[in-house]
């Protein structure tokens, strides 16, 4: 799963075009305004309802990963913008772009969507509020934009069709280090005092979303609680401002409030980045590691398990894999490599946690390598042409 690029998100949007609004009925009152994404696996759709209160719904390959669940802002004295909103204005862009990465997972990037901006107006005309998403061939972004004094709080939901089973790191409270264990639980056993950090990622059974944000810039940062009555699903909480915890967000003198980017990705299956060996043995094979790709592959991996991601730097690949607690040999596939014969540096545990078991040897196309893994254990592979 290739994540939603920060960089991306951040940057405005280019080759705009002057589209009709496409809508659909989702019942006898209610407006949908759709945003599927280049490859026309995601779909995004944003409804008014009959009472003018805005919702969103995502669905991957036909089937909704987060359903219908309800958007909209809490301006504290200025009011709530959730309900007897109105569309006065519909925007459709179309972005495809090309740039270049200082670092990360490939040096190359692409930031291509197709975006669709609400402006919808309170009752008596007193207030306004853009929605504005992206559908991505990796996920939806949406934000908001609004001319407020305050925030007191976001009402942003992501409401599960099923008990999902999610990963993630449940902080307690926002002033922490944002450091722990990613534990396994039942989307109906994240309480409402719960504080997860992002991303969350969850497994629906055909395929795999993780919810993040992205372009965090003058605003509070968001952690995710559970729904009432134990429903599946999370909402979002902003922290609370250190100089006044009544409000989230104080914004500038006559400026707009443009909230970050709410992420939802998703993929078949799940994508990481693999753990780095540590500690001292290994920093001659760490020294040639890049710190930008050309190409990334996941090879294979599981939740909670298991995970290989092979990356190519010129001509040269890397394989970084790891496991949980559970022992494991993993096999792989040589047929990516371009090159008829590769010399391999592997390093892979030793007898104790302290050391590495470094080897040498050749591969062709047609060979399989075998990656043995040692509990809660990892290794790296060097890839290079034999001239």
């Amino acid at each position: 799963m290739r994540p939603c690029c920060p960089a991306a998100l951040k940057a405005g949007t280019s080759a705009t075009m002057s589209l009709a609004a496409a809508h659909t009925t989702m019942s006898a009152a209610d407006l949908a305004y759709r945003v599927v994404s280049p490859d026309g696996r995601v779909e995004a759709i944003l409804a008014i309802d009959g009472d003018g209160r805005p919702t969103w719904q995502i669905l991957f390959d036909g089937k909704a990963v987060i359903a219908r669940s309800p958007l909209g802002l809490d301006l504290g004295p200025d009011g709530v913008l959730a309900q007897g909103l109105a569309v006065i204005g519909i925007s459709r862009t179309r972005v495809d772009r090309r740039y270049t990465l200082v670092a990360g997972k490939t040096r190359n990037s692409r930031d291509r969507c197709h975006q669709l901006r609400l402006d919808l107006e309170g009752a008596n005309g007193r207030r306004r509020l853009q929605l504005i998403v992206r559908g991505y061939d990796d996920g939806v972004a949406l934000r908001y934009r609004v001319r407020a004094a305050v925030i007191k709080a976001e009402l942003t939901a992501f409401k599960f069709p099923a008990d999902y089973i999610c990963w993630g790191f449940n902080m307690g409270r926002f002033n922490t280090g944002h450091e722990g264990h990613f534990l396994p639980v039942r989307a109906s056993s994240i309480r409402e005092s719960d504080l997860y950090d992002v991303p969350l990622v969850c497994r629906t059974g055909s395929a795999v979303f993780a919810i993040a944000q992205a372009d965090l810039n003058d605003y509070s940062g968001m952690g995710l609680s559970g729904a009432a009555a134990g429903a599946p699903g999370v909402h979002i909480k902003l922290a609370p401002r250190p100089d006044d915890p009544t409000i989230a967000v104080r914004s500038r003198p006559d400026g707009d409030v443009l909230s970050p980017w709410r992420v939802v990705m998703a993929a078949d299956q799940p994508g990481g980045y693999p753990g780095c060996l540590q500690n001292q043995p290994g920093t001659d094979f760490l020294a040639v590691v890049p710190t930008s790709w050309d190409e990334t592959r996941v090879i294979t991996g599981e939740i909670g398990a298991f995970i290989a991601i092979a990356r190519r730097s010129g001509s040269d690949w890397f394989i970084g894999a790891m496991t949980n607690e559970q022992p494991r040999t993993l096999t792989v596939s040589s047929q990516f490599l371009r090159d008829a014969r590769v010399h391999g540096t592997i390093c892979a545990d030793g007898n104790t946690p302290s050391t590495l078991d470094i080897s040498e040897r050749t591969f062709t196309p047609h060979d399989s390598i075998d990656i043995h893994l040692a509990g809660s254990g990892g290794a790296a592979i060097h890839l290079r042409g034999v001239s």
